[in-house]
């Protein structure tokens, strides 16, 4: 039941992560906050909400700072997760956002 628990806080986490991002998303996600979210997308990668939420939080923090997202893969991510969630409006309407705003090399 605990590892059951640890999910779902994991979870929430990303989901109130994500929420706060919209407001100030720089605050949100620095310290930690963002590798938290790609972390927990790369643990639960068939969990569709959470690559939701990854993809918002990428899009918001992009918002401020792409290179810190480009910096760990943020994009690559939000990629990967739209292509396995291809049927998730969701995934693919922040997906797109998040892409958008990614630096041209």
């Amino acid at each position: 039941a605990q590892h059951s628990l640890d999910n779902r806080i994991q979870q929430e986490a990303c989901g109130a992560l994500t929420k706060f991002s919209e407001g100030d998303a720089k605050a949100a996600l620095s310290g930690g906050g963002y590798e938290s979210i790609l972390h927990a997308m790369e643990l639960y990668p068939n969990w569709s909400w959470v690559q939701m939420w990854a993809a918002q939080a990428t899009a918001n923090l992009s918002k401020e700072n792409q290179k810190d997202v480009q910096d760990v893969e943020g994009y690559r991510k939000v990629k990967d997760a739209m292509n396995t969630h291809d049927e998730v409006e969701a995934v693919q309407y922040f997906g797109r956002k998040a892409v958008m705003m990614r630096p041209v090399p």
